[in-house]
């Protein structure tokens, strides 16, 4: 007769790497609205430079909203890879 270890016996306990890719659906709404702003975030950039005629102006005024914007987005993308990446 086989061991039985605690623990492993019940039907819905499930390993974390068996979940794949989109294990956290929850995650999708989160990285499509932050990949969203990331694109606001660009494009106002855009626009200010383009009104102010100089580049610098435009990364000046979006490098700061854009890494910041660019953090949370990563992090909602990390919720959707698998854990052994």
């Amino acid at each position: 007769m086989p061991a039985v270890v605690a623990g492993n016996d019940t039907p819905d306990n499930t390993d974390a790497f068996a979940q794949g890719w989109f294990g956290d659906t929850a995650a999708i709404p989160h990285a499509i609205a932050w990949g969203l702003a990331l694109l606001a975030v660009c494009v106002g950039a855009y626009v200010v430079g383009r009104r102010a005629r100089r580049l610098w102006v435009a990364v000046l005024v979006g490098f700061v909203p854009f890494v910041v914007v660019l953090y949370f987005f990563f992090e909602n993308v990390n919720r959707l890879l698998p854990p052994s990446i």
